[in-house]
């Protein structure tokens, strides 16, 4: 995704967006991320992390959250009055720079929390980049959309061509690919959540009882790094699609 994407208007979009949670039908909120965490048996109330990076921090409006759960919470973005906004939060500090050369040392986080933005990522290179910050054991939070969601599912639809057409190109993962490469990655899957439709992440309805035949829109997963990255995890991204399935396998398009 090109970086002029990423300019202080497009933080002060983001900002007003999620800054009213009245609007957690559209964008998942604090509240929802609180969720996933305990969904995932990450207790919200123990400082069991040492040092956590919001990857992809925007104003830092997960900082509370984070800071509940993590002794010590560094942030990265993009984009400059981001980072500006998010260093008058308690962050221990605040980076300004992307996540496919992240300004931290080898083995530098315990967990790495990435929401809302794995889409706006080159996904090889970030999760390579994640790995190389990581320390062995430590944990990754990644939020996503599905390569092939329901060809029913107007509202993702809409919403993909809208943000195509503002030259807002996602990267859409092919989950099952991504979790064939994550030896390679130097990852394994903790748990994963999946959400069936557009809004329902925000609503924290989780799918139950899902098989491999079934379509979903947005996921969550949980990696944890075993080893180190190889540069063949970084290189072959059969995952990473700057287009969905689903919409390019539209008849009426």
């Amino acid at each position: 995704m090109s970086d002029r994407f990423f300019s202080s208007m497009y933080t002060k979009y983001w900002t007003q967006l999620t800054i009213n949670e009245r609007k957690a039908t559209v964008v998942p909120s604090i509240q929802t991320a609180e969720s996933v965490l305990m969904a995932l048996g990450i207790d919200t109330v123990l400082k069991q992390f040492q040092k956590t990076l919001d990857l992809g921090c925007s104003f830092g409006r997960m900082y509370s959250l984070l800071d509940g759960i993590s002794h010590t919470v560094c942030g990265l973005d993009l984009e400059s009055s981001a980072v500006e906004a998010a260093s008058n939060l308690g962050y221990a500090d605040v980076a300004l720079g992307s996540a496919s050369s992240i300004p931290y040392e080898d083995s530098s986080f315990d967990f790495i929390f990435c929401w809302a933005v794995f889409d706006a990522l080159t996904q090889g290179e970030a999760l390579t980049e994640a790995n190389r910050v990581m320390v062995n054991g430590g944990l990754m939070l990644v939020t996503g959309k599905n390569a092939s969601y329901r060809h029913d599912g107007s509202q993702a639809i809409v919403a993909e061509l809208a943000a195509k057409e503002n030259g807002f190109i996602g990267h859409y993962t092919l989950l099952w690919r991504l979790v064939e490469a994550l030896p390679d990655l130097g990852f394994e899957v903790v748990q994963t959540l999946r959400f069936e439709k557009r809004n329902d992440f925000a609503l924290m309805k989780i799918m139950e009882n899902y098989s491999d035949d079934m379509d979903y829109y947005e996921y969550v997963i949980l990696l944890k790094k075993v080893r180190e990255s190889l540069e063949t995890g970084k290189q072959d991204c059969a995952w990473d699609l700057l287009e969905s399935q689903t919409l390019s396998g539209r008849s009426d398009r």
